[in-house]
């Protein structure tokens, strides 16, 4: 009886494990520390401070069993990296809401997340990346090069032939706001 309780916990206990080591990869703590610091108005964390410490010690602090909010404690860069794992969801809410505030580093790590249609996991990661871009409220805006790179998801064949793909690719160039990304002119 035990060898088959383990048996039937053993896989949410490895998917809970995969998906913490890969955030934990991409965070380390003085990586936490310059992008902490690159938010303007905030006070700047030198590393080795107590500030620093308390700052990675509570990013960094272990997930525990049963608890899949990794989202919610890492930087908008290593958000997209959750997008092939458990937390792909949340991770993608948690960027449309962060594109209200830093709307420029959103959309960087966005794009930098598009993967090549020969890669394993590319179906599912783009897919995110469109649903994320799909959703921001007031639609998105970035440079001529960032909306060419997200026009290349529909050029990936097999990806592009699936309807849910297709649907949140065209959806997410759909929410590309031009108008709002020129410069506004003042007059005097």
């Amino acid at each position: 009886m035990r060898a088959f309780q383990l048996g039937i916990a053993a896989p949410a206990v490895i998917v809970g494990m995969v998906a913490t080591n890969e955030a934990r990869k991409l965070a380390t703590a003085d990586t936490l520390i310059e992008l902490k610091n690159e938010n303007p108005g905030r006070p700047q964390l030198q590393p080795g401070s107590i500030e620093a410490d308390e700052f990675s010690r509570l990013i960094l602090q272990p997930v525990q069993f049963g608890n899949f909010d990794v989202s919610d404690n890492l930087p908008i860069e290593a958000l997209p990296t959750l997008f092939s794992g458990v937390e792909r969801r949340k991770a993608s809410d948690r960027l449309i809401v962060l594109y209200q505030s830093d709307p420029q580093r959103v959309l960087r790590a966005l794009v930098g997340a598009i993967q090549a249609e020969s890669l394993s996991t590319s179906y599912r990661v783009n897919i995110y990346v469109a649903r994320t871009l799909r959703f921001i409220e007031g639609g998105w805006c970035g440079t001529p090069e960032q909306l060419a790179a997200v026009r290349t998801l529909t050029t990936q064949r097999s990806n592009y032939r699936d309807v849910t793909f297709k649907d949140n690719v065209d959806a997410a160039l759909q929410n590309y706001d031009g108008a709002a990304c020129r410069p506004r002119r003042t007059y005097n």
